[in-house]
């Protein structure tokens, strides 16, 4: 599990070499990209970009505009961010754009709260280690 906010909203990522060479050719894609003078763009809802996550760049989809940019989706890794639009590259290589994300949402059917949380409880969060991309995050499972 790479990203959790409850257990109605998760990421996984499956963590085997072909995927993990996979995403070191995204990474490595991305670098080329973000190399090359930045083109104009009309970012929109819904509009798959490049964005910056801490020193990095990652494939990420806007989902909504904020003061100042956009909230996004990390397509490789389930987090939610807001970056500045100055900071946005467009994703148009046709080879990411065909690259399906790593991270895969999901959901647990049938759980549901019983002390009305909307987020984790402090018995659940203290198995969570920090630090992955994502903020709220679970070792291997």
């Amino acid at each position: 599990m790479i990203t959790a906010s409850s257990p109605h909203d998760f990421y996984v990522q499956l963590s085997t070499d072909s995927n993990d060479m996979r995403l070191a050719d995204i990474s490595a894609k991305i670098k080329e990209i973000i190399s090359l003078p930045r083109g104009s763009s009309n970012f929109q809802i819904g509009s798959l970009v490049i964005a910056p996550y801490e020193d990095e760049y990652f494939r990420a989809k806007i989902l909504s505009r904020v003061k100042g940019g956009f909230r996004v989706l990390f397509l490789d890794y389930g987090n939610v961010c807001v970056v500045p639009k100055k900071s946005l590259y467009p994703l148009d290589d046709v080879a990411l754009l065909n690259e399906p994300p790593a991270a895969l949402h999901c959901r647990l059917v049938d759980v549901i709260w019983t002390n009305g949380y909307l987020s984790w409880p402090e018995e659940v969060r203290q198995y969570q280690s920090p630090g992955n991309i994502g903020g709220e995050s679970f070792g291997k499972i």
